[in-house]
């Protein structure tokens, strides 16, 4: 660390300056390091994303409605009248993409003001159910009609992406010295 007032560099824990004096914020810390609450911030936004992308998927149901020539919404009631257990496949993970939602919600609030290790805990289970959900969906989907659907693809494709951020982002919180 350098002092922002005359520019020397600091010895490591020092909680002021040498040289001048100047106290050191607690927050100081070495050039590149990026804090804890910033990966938390940056991880639940990558949760709400997949939320919100996977909401999308669940609320149309565009990967079972093969015809959208009438609109998405008419398909997804079609979908519906063709396959009942359809409605319990999708109020399940509906419920579940909301847990996974507020989970994180409350990881954030865990490690932003408490700095807490439950937070990271939480927020590495919420990046796990994420995945899962992703993936889980449309095999259910594939379960209840028997139609596999190009959207298989898609979450494959989406599930990877998403496994890498997450792990990125766990990995710097679980380094994060401030939180362990």
């Amino acid at each position: 660390m350098v002092c922002k007032k005359c520019r020397f560099t600091l010895p490591e824990g020092a909680r002021e300056c040498p040289v001048c004096g100047k106290a050191v914020p607690a927050s100081a810390g070495k050039r590149g390091e990026i804090s804890a609450v910033t990966v938390a911030r940056l991880s639940d936004l990558a949760i709400m994303l997949m939320f919100f992308i996977n909401g999308i998927v669940l609320a149309t149901l565009s990967h079972v409605s093969y015809e959208s020539r009438w609109g998405l919404f008419y398909a997804w009631g079609n979908a519906h009248w063709l396959y009942p257990g359809l409605a319990t496949v999708n109020v399940a993970f509906g419920l579940a993409l909301i847990i996974i939602a507020v989970l994180s919600a409350i990881a954030l609030y865990l490690i932003v003001a408490k700095e807490s290790r439950l937070g990271v805990h939480i927020m590495t289970a919420s990046h796990v159910a994420s995945a899962l959900w992703t993936l889980l969906y449309p095999v259910m989907c594939y379960m209840v009609t028997g139609k596999l659907s190009s959207f298989m693809g898609f979450a494959c494709i989406q599930t990877a992406v998403y496994a890498v951020i997450a792990t990125i982002f766990t990995v710097l919180l679980y380094k994060s010295k401030k939180l362990f």
